[in-house]
């Protein structure tokens, strides 16, 4: 079973890559969860933990860039966001392929609870910059 099950009405803000991007990361950490409850080689989590740091920076650099075009006024907190939760993954991610730690189901609520946090109610407040911008394609 999923651990975050994408739904439209919750998760989609209009905007055609960000939507298609938050649609990707909720399947890596999907990806993770079911890598982990299979009991799958430490490898395969080292390699979701991977792609969820590349991933999680490509998109946020995106975000990023969307939000100095349209002039948000929430860049620099957002930015701040940002770097924050990639430091946090980061540090996860290293400290699993150390063996300082495992990946729990605490570690996936964690990832959960950003995430969905992170596309409902922060990308939220931006979104309708979009669409008086013209950049918000469904």
């Amino acid at each position: 079973m999923a651990l975050i099950k994408w739904s439209e009405e919750r998760h989609m803000l209009g905007i055609g890559e960000v939507d298609s991007q938050h649609r990707r990361l909720i399947d890596v950490v999907n990806g993770l969860q079911a890598a982990l409850s299979e009991g799958q080689a430490k490898e395969v989590v080292c390699n979701f933990l991977s792609v969820m740091e590349e991933y999680s920076r490509n998109h946020f650099s995106y975000e990023e860039e969307l939000m100095l075009s349209l002039g948000y006024h929430g860049y620099s907190a957002k930015k701040r966001e940002h770097e924050s939760f990639l430091r946090q993954l980061e540090t996860l991610s290293r400290e699993y392929r150390l063996g300082n730690m495992t990946v729990s189901m605490n570690t996936l609520n964690f990832l959960k609870d950003w995430l969905d946090h992170h596309i409902v109610n922060e990308d939220r407040e931006y979104s309708p910059y979009t669409q008086h911008h013209g950049k918000g394609v469904a």
